[in-house]
């Protein structure tokens, strides 16, 4: 096998994905290898007009991270799926929205009031507000025009393999790069992870709670490094929640898990799921309560949206909440 051509494409991304690579240590070297990263504006001088430039197929396998937020996007994305003869959706943000699709809860207006003027941290007495075209100084400038709403990589162009998390786990990265050297490709669409949610990798004790008495913030007790979160009654994504990070939050960190690798294959809605085990542990079907004492119970909740459907929103049935960004 010759030498391989990698690309690494972002769209509207922190970067952590780029640096989740180097977390796979020496075996960065088995990469360096294989091929050579063509294209990867964070680590290196590249310019769209390179990229764009390629002929069809001439990169063998470009990782797109980030999340489809902007018709720039949607370029680079079809500008990439043209280019690579595999495209692997990289990370939380293209394959489930990630971080950046929680903006599809907000109005589309909100957003730019909040960040352009209403914000602490916002000096703007002339009431600016960005736009895609404007002129200064004898130069016209453009700008990105956002979408409506956050939309997935899947929704722009074809996917050949999936590779979750926020960032990826080094574990998962090492694996796909012995795909990559084994030649064999998996099945189109396949997502390299485990098939079993994470409660069935992580290393706490669990006994399944038929109710909890109160709910609490990680911060608001002593975490048990022991003890199964939801026993504790801290709300924890592990059931909902595909596995194969190696419980890295859950037992490594004594951090409850966000949900960051997505849904497992049998959940139609992450956060929906989740809702449910939590209103069964909580007790929330108990016909002896009060509205005013479930009302006093789901207050321990400050951001049902943030807590529930913080990586996947863009891939969950309400894609975007009614009167949200559009």
């Amino acid at each position: 096998m010759g030498r391989m051509k990698f690309a690494i494409v972002n769209g509207a991304t922190c970067s952590g994905c780029d640096i989740a690579i180097l977390d796979i240590n020496e075996r960065i070297l088995e990469l360096v290898e294989l091929g050579d990263v063509v294209f990867g504006p964070t680590i290196m001088d590249t310019k769209y007009e390179e990229l764009e430039a390629m002929a069809p197929d001439e990169i063998d396998i470009a990782f797109y991270h980030g999340s489809i937020r902007n018709n720039e996007n949607v370029h680079i994305a079809k500008v990439a799926r043209e280019k690579a003869r595999v495209l692997i959706s990289f990370g939380s943000c293209p394959s489930f929205g990630g971080i950046p699709a929680l903006a599809n809860a907000v109005p589309y207006n909100e957003m730019f009031q909040v960040a352009y003027k209403d914000s602490v941290s916002t000096d703007n007495p002339e009431d600016y507000m960005p736009g895609p075209e404007s002129s200064w100084d004898g130069y016209e400038l453009t700008l990105p025009e956002l979408l409506p709403s956050v939309i997935l990589l899947e929704d722009v162009v074809d996917v050949d393999l999936y590779i979750p998390g926020c960032p990826p786990a080094p574990k998962l990265i090492g694996q796909a790069l012995d795909v990559v050297k084994s030649g064999e490709l998996p099945p189109k669409g396949f997502i390299l992870a485990s098939d079993k949610n994470l409660c069935e990798e992580c290393q706490r004790s669990y006994t399944l709670p038929r109710r909890v008495g109160e709910i609490h913030r990680p911060h608001e007790i002593q975490l048990d490094r022991e003890k199964c979160f939801l026993e504790q009654g801290v709300v924890c994504a592990g059931p909902a929640t595909r596995g194969g990070c190696g419980a890295r939050c859950t037992v490594l960190g004594n951090m409850p898990c966000r949900g960051c690798m997505g849904a497992t294959r049998e959940v139609v809605d992450q956060g929906g799921t989740m809702m449910s085990v939590m209103a069964t542990i909580l007790g929330l079907d108990d016909a002896k309560l009060t509205d005013e004492e479930r009302d006093r119970i789901l207050a321990k909740i400050p951001d049902p949206v943030g807590t529930f459907y913080r990586f996947g929103m863009a891939k969950s049935r309400l894609k975007k909440l009614q009167g949200g960004a559009a």
